[in-house]
C-alpha cells in the first residue's frame, strides 16, 4: 500500500497519524476528570505533545523517534510520577510497531529494550498502583505494547524472508538461463563447425571430383539432421505440460557418432574410454557437452591435424583432449572453455588446461562420481 503513494504523499501520512496521536491524546487528557493524571496537566500535555511529534517518524526514523518519545516520557515519570493517559499509550504502540516494522532486527531489538525499560519506569512511579490487581490491570497495556511490536516484526521478517526467495527465484532464473546459453552454444556451435568444414571440403573437389563432393554434402545434411534433433530436444524440455515425448539428450553413449561427425570434418580422433560406463545420465550428458565443445574449439581455433578423446571412470570422471594444433587464440573470448568449467563445477570438478610441447594443447576436466 505504501508503494503506491510517493515520497511526498508517504511523509503527508505520518504528519496524519502523528496529529491524530496528538488529537486524540490531548482530548483525552483535557476531557478527563484528572484522577488518572500525576502532576500539572500542562506538563503531560507537552509531555504528549513531543511524544505525538514523534509519532511523524514512525516510518522514516522509527527507532530514533521511539528513544525520543520514551526519553520524555521516562523523564516526566520518574520526576512527576507516572500518569495513566492515552496520549502515552498511543504514541509507544505506533513507534514500537514502527520500530518492529521498519528498522533492521538488531535496531528492532535495541527498540524493545528500551520500551520495556520505559514500561518499567512508568510502573515503579506510577502511585495509582496499589494493589495486585492495579499491576495486573496496567500490565495489560505494557503487553499490549510489547504485542504491537512482535506484530511489526513479523510483517519485517515476512517481507525480509519473500525478498529473499525472490532474489533466489532471480539467481536460480540467471542460472538457468546461463546453463541454457550453455547448452545451446554447444550444440549449434559444433553441428555448424562440422557443417562448414564439410562445405569447404566439398567445394574444393566439387570440379574435379564430384563423388566425393556429394559424399561431403550428404554428410552436411546428416549433421545438419542431427544439429536439428538435438535443438528441438534441448528446446522442448524448456516446455511444460505439453506432454509430447521427446528424445533423450545425447550423453556418453553417443560419444563414438560425434567422434565420427567430427572425424567426418577431417579431424583424425583417437577415442577410448576405461572404466564403467553407468556414470548417470546428467553427469553422462555432461561428459558429451564436455567432449562436444573441446573438439569444437579444436576444430575452429587449433589449425590441428589429429586429436585424442579420453575418458576414465573411477571414483572420478577424468575427460582428457588433447590436440596438435596452436591452441586457442589469445584473443578469443567464447563460451567454450569457460562453459566447459562451469559443467564441471556443477559436480564439484575442475577443469586444467595446458600447453603441450612441441604443439598441441590438452583439456583435462575431473568431476567427481558422488558430487558433495
Amino acid at each position: 500500500m505504501w508503494r503506491s503513494l510517493g515520497d511526498r504523499g508517504r511523509i503527508l501520512l505520518d504528519i496524519v497519524v502523528a496529529l491524530t496521536v496528538l488529537v486524540l491524546g490531548q482530548v483525552d487528557l483535557w476531557g478527563a476528570s484528572g484522577g488518572h493524571i500525576v502532576g500539572p496537566k500542562w506538563v503531560s500535555a507537552v509531555t504528549f505533545a513531543v511524544m505525538a511529534g514523534a509519532v511523524a517518524l514512525w516510518r522514516r526514523h522509527p527507532l530514533e523517534g521511539l528513544l525520543v518519545a520514551l526519553a520524555v516520557f521516562s523523564v516526566t515519570n520518574a520526576v512527576l510520577g507516572s500518569s495513566q493517559a492515552l496520549g502515552g499509550f498511543l504514541a509507544a504502540t505506533v513507534l514500537a510497531y514502527g520500530a518492529g516494522a521498519h528498522e533492521s532486527r538488531r535496531r528492532a531489538l535495541w527498540g524493545l529494550a528500551a520500551l520495556v525499560t520505559a514500561m518499567g519506569i512508568h510502573e515503579l512511579f506510577d502511585p495509582s498502583l496499589k494493589s495486585v490487581g492495579d499491576v495486573a490491570g496496567a500490565l495489560v497495556f505494557d503487553f499490549a505494547c510489547v504485542a504491537i511490536w512482535f506484530v511489526g516484526a513479523y510483517g519485517r521478517a515476512r517481507r525480509e524472508l519473500l525478498a529473499e526467495l525472490r532474489d533466489r527465484a532471480d539467481r536460480a532464473a540467471t542460472e538457468e538461463r546461463s546453463r541454457i546459453a550453455r547448452e545451446l552454444h554447444d550444440l549449434v556451435a559444433h553441428g555448424v563447425t562440422v557443417m562448414v568444414l564439410q562445405a569447404e571440403a566439398a567445394d574444393e573437389v566439387l570440379d574435379s571430383d564430384p563423388v566425393v563432393a556429394r559424399m561431403a554434402i550428404r554428410k552436411i545434411q546428416a549433421t545438419g539432421r542431427t544439429s536439428l534433433s538435438e535443438l528441438r530436444t534441448s528446446l522442448g524440455l524448456l516446455k511444460q505440460g505439453e506432454g509430447r515425448a521427446l528424445s533423450p539428450q545425447p550423453g556418453s553413449q553417443d560419444l563414438a557418432d560425434l567422434i565420427r561427425r567430427t572425424e567426418s570434418a577431417g579431424l583424425p580422433i583417437d577415442y577410448h574410454w576405461d572404466g564403467d560406463r553407468d556414470i548417470g545420465s546428467a553427469l553422462s550428458v555432461s561428459v558429451y557437452r564436455i567432449v562436444q565443445e573441446a573438439l569444437t574449439n579444436v576444430l575452429r581455433h587449433a589449425h590441428a591435424s589429429a586429436a585424442a578423446v579420453s575418458v576414465t571412470v573411477d571414483d572420478a570422471v577424468h575427460v582428457v583432449v588433447q590436440d596438435d594444433g596452436d591452441g586457442p587464440s589469445p584473443d578469443h573470448d567464447g563460451n567454450g572453455l569457460p562453459g566447459i568449467r562451469a559443467r564441471a563445477e556443477m559436480f564439484g570438478g575442475s577443469m586444467r588446461t595446458q600447453a603441450v610441447s612441441p604443439h598441441g594443447f590438452r583439456v583435462e576436466v575431473v568431476m567427481p562420481r558422488s558430487p558433495s
